[in-house]
Order: C-alpha cells, then structure tokens, then sequence
C-alpha cells in the first residue's frame, strides 16, 4: 500500500519536550563515553531528538487510546531506556531530524512526500542482534534554525539548553575513587544558574544544581565520582572555571553547545520491519530508500487495538 498524506500523522510539539529532550541526552551522555567530545554533542543532539520524538509519539498513542507498555530490554547498557512495545512487537523510532527551512505554508510532512527518499538506519543498527520482526518507526523532526554553537538562540530572545561535556579525566576517571572536593566559579555578570550531571559511587546519576554569583567561589557538596556535563539555560557571559585536586578548568563563552530544538514540526511518517530493512538495504542507492516503500501507520494502529481486544 502506498503512503499518501492521509497516512502521515502530524504530532503535537508543546513546551515541556524540548527541555525532557535535552534533560535525556545529558543523561545518556555516560553511554557515549568512546565519542570524541566534539562528536559527543552530534550523538547528544541525535538523542535529544529522538528523546523529543518518542515523547511525543508515547502521548499520541495514550490520547488514541492505541495500547501499549515498555520494558526495560537493555537494563545494563541503557538503564534509563524503556523500549515501547506495540502489538507484541518491539517498536524502535527513527527520528529524521530536517534542519532546512520550509516553504511557506507547506507542512513536514508534504515536504516528505515531495522528496521521496528517507535515510536509512546506520549500518550498525541494521546488523545489530535485534529480531526482524521488530518494528523502525520512521518520524520527520525539524527544527526551525541549524544546531550549532551556543549564543544564535540567546541574540535571538529564545530559550534553549547549553551544556559543555568535559573532558575524559572528569567523566571516566580512573581509579574509581571519588573526584574529591570540586569548587566552581562564575565570571559572569550577575548570578549563574549551572547544573551539574554525574554519577555518584554506584555509577548512578546524579545532578547538582548550583546559583553562582559573580566571582564567587562555591564549594560542591555531593561526592560526584564522575562529572560528564555542566548545563545552563541561560548564555554565560563570562567564564567558568571548575576546579579539583588545586587545578582549574577553565571554560570560556563560546564553549557552550546548544542542544535546544526551537519550534519544531513532528510527523509520523510510516515503518518497516526490520528484516524488510535490512533486505532493502543492498538494492537501495546510497544510503536512502523511497518513502514509497513504508507502510502505513493509521491501518498498523487499527490492528493494534484489534489486536490488543483479543488479549
């Protein structure tokens, strides 16, 4: 069957999501460990959309009254992620996040279906050890302005998220043994508000928030055994210093990455299987794949809850 407009399904995009978002990719950030830190704000942006996305998607599902639950299937890779469960079947989102500006007038998902082609998974999701039946549900995302360095959203008047991952020596440091007293400092005018993620000596989060004003040296009291980010929402307009052991670690104002997704267009496109993935791969040009090729989401959910009366 065909996709055709009718089967797109446009989602809500309110306020809270963007913030759940970017709270999430801090979070995983210990499971990104191996990235370059460069890298590391690509990885927390993809995880911050599709954060956004799966939000968005669980709320739909509950307002349609489709039926649904998540597990925990990776409890000790990702504990903080619960895997949806739709049908019997194991459901993965495919977040593809547009940073290009649409026409007037013209919705994500007609945008959608002018292009015709959509990425496929990376190829290490294709190959990975999941069952074939498990279900790629593949949403459109767009945010209005490119990701980026921090300060474009602050000229602007806008809200966003920034955040500055550091460096191995704070974020795996070895041995195990407790990053010791940590005192932070602001060279920003007026007071600071910054937000400390970490885990403590069992490896689980663990976040401090902290009201810093202009050079004044404030002590951290949690024991922080790893620290991976500091966050703000609100652009520093001075430095930063951080300090542990009598050295300091200094970050200045364009430091700060923004994970932010200001006012954003959700779309369910359609899905796959798996295993139809993993076969179309080969014969697909480049590393796209024709929209044509999904299935229709609206005729999915209806068997859903057939599905789920049944039970």
């Amino acid at each position: 069957m065909t996709i055709a407009s009718a089967d797109l399904i446009p989602l809500a995009y309110t306020s809270e999501l963007p913030l759940a978002g970017c709270l999430y990719a801090c979070r995983g950030l210990f499971h990104a460990a191996d990235y370059t830190r460069a890298s590391r704000y690509i990885a927390m942006r993809q995880v911050a959309g599709q954060a956004v996305v799966e939000l968005a998607f669980q709320r739909f599902l509950s307002e349609q009254g489709i039926p649904f639950y998540q597990e925990a299937v990776t409890p000790f890779t990702t504990p903080d992620h619960a895997s949806l469960i739709l049908g019997g079947h194991l459901c993965q989102i495919v977040p593809i996040i547009n940073n290009h500006p649409l026409a007037a007038g013209q919705t994500l998902g007609q945008a959608y279906l002018e292009e015709s082609w959509l990425p496929l998974p990376s190829e290490q999701g294709l190959l990975d050890a999941h069952e074939d039946e498990e279900l790629l549900i593949y949403a459109a995302l767009s945010r209005l302005t490119e990701p980026g360095r921090a300060g474009e959203a602050h000229r602007q008047g806008s809200q966003e998220m920034l955040v500055h991952a550091l460096p191995e020596s704070w974020a795996q440091p070895q041995p195990w043994a407790g990053l010791g007293e940590i005192g932070v400092k602001s060279g920003s005018a007026g007071s600071l508000e910054l937000c400390l993620d970490g885990q403590d000596d069992r490896r689980q989060y663990q976040t401090e928030t902290l009201r810093l004003l202009t050079g004044v040296h404030q002590v951290i009291q949690p024991a922080f055994f790893a620290l991976a980010t500091l966050r703000t929402d609100h652009h520093p307009t001075g430095k930063v210093e951080i300090h542990r052991h009598g050295q300091a670690y200094v970050i200045y104002p364009h430091q700060w990455a923004s994970l932010w997704y200001p006012g954003n267009q959700i779309t369910l496109l359609g899905y796959l299987s798996r295993g139809e993935t993993r076969r179309i791969a080969p014969s697909s040009p480049g590393t796209h794949f024709p929209l044509t090729l999904l299935h229709p989401l609206p005729a999915l959910f209806e068997r859903v809850k057939k599905w789920a009366g049944t039970r």
